[in-house]
């Protein structure tokens, strides 16, 4: 049996459905998914896999260009994304294909950068689900104007409407080669890091305007002692998380008044985690301020963002 196996980068503007995507390949919830543009921060890889062929999909934020800070690091897990992968896939929703124009700018910013890593580019056009077929058709011949990629698939993410097609055409342009995961593996990430990130996709539901934007995640302890207990009923994991907000005054705003907010937090973040590890959740959640954290290397560092 002849096997395929590759990275494929999943790229596009903000809230083009880039991790509803994955999630819906996987059937699992990976990567967390909001309402609100580039609530992906961080490059989620998750691996799909048949008989035949191994998929590796690395979900990226939404197309940003930017020279410092924080945003300039999600350019970059961007760029990286499309150096490192074996495949292109860029996700476009309707509204958003007069985007792809030669002059907007921020799209043109990676379409070089595209063209210049030489790999098979696969476009597909999401949430199909709101046009007609007709509407479709002439969306799909718009995009085959502007050449830019080898394949058109119109999908949506959202109701697995031609999943399977944009698979079969991804895997005919991977390489040649053994698998690089276990079959039956579905994320490089750990539980420890997507635990975090269900943290942080629960600032996006519950907090207003730019509040989410100006906090960070992370994981203090993640003990497994009594996680494989003899006892069914007494298996659990126990969690430490620290909310870093850029501003003392968003400090009492997510804690709530009388702890209300905190605990809201805490209760919905807990249920997404307990249902990814399969076991019951203690989840402890504390603020901290870190005025301007999103501009401080040594902290963007600590956050674990490698091209700071």
């Amino acid at each position: 049996m002849i096997r395929r196996s590759g990275f494929v980068a999943i790229i596009g503007f903000p809230n083009a459905g880039k991790s509803t995507l994955l999630n819906t390949i996987l059937k699992q919830k990976l990567s967390i998914v909001s309402p609100r543009p580039q609530t992906t921060r961080y490059r989620i890889e998750g691996i799909y896999s048949t008989a035949d062929t191994q998929i590796i999909f690395v979900d990226t934020p939404g197309f940003i260009v930017a020279e410092s800070g924080l945003n300039h690091i999600l350019q970059v897990e961007i760029e990286d994304a499309i150096d490192k992968s074996d495949l292109i896939l860029i996700l476009i929703e309707p509204k958003n294909i007069p985007l792809l124009d030669e002059n907007n700018n921020v799209f043109c910013s990676f379409r070089k950068r595209i063209n210049d890593s030489k790999k098979p580019v696969i476009l597909a056009l999401n949430k199909c689900d709101t046009l007609t077929q007709a509407e479709v058709e002439t969306s799909t011949k718009e995009l085959m104007a502007k050449n830019i990629s080898r394949e058109i698939v119109a999908i949506s993410a959202l109701n697995n409407t031609n999943i399977d097609k944009l698979i079969d055409t991804l895997g005919r342009y991977l390489p040649d080669g053994e698998f690089l995961y276990d079959p039956d593996q579905i994320s490089i990430k750990s539980e420890r890091f997507l635990a975090q990130e269900m943290i942080r996709e629960q600032l996006f539901y519950l907090l207003k305007k730019e509040i989410p934007y100006e906090c960070a995640v992370t994981i203090e302890k993640f003990d497994e002692s009594d996680r494989e207990n003899s006892d069914p009923q007494k298996r659990i994991v126990r969690i430490s998380g620290v909310i870093y907000v850029a501003r003392e005054s968003l400090k009492p705003i997510i804690i709530g008044k009388g702890g209300e907010m905190i605990k809201k937090i805490g209760i919905l973040s807990r249920k997404n985690i307990e249902d990814l590890l399969g076991c019951s959740v203690f989840l402890e959640l504390r603020v901290i301020v870190k005025k301007n954290w999103n501009k401080d290397k040594y902290f963007l560092a600590d956050l674990g963002y490698e091209k700071v």
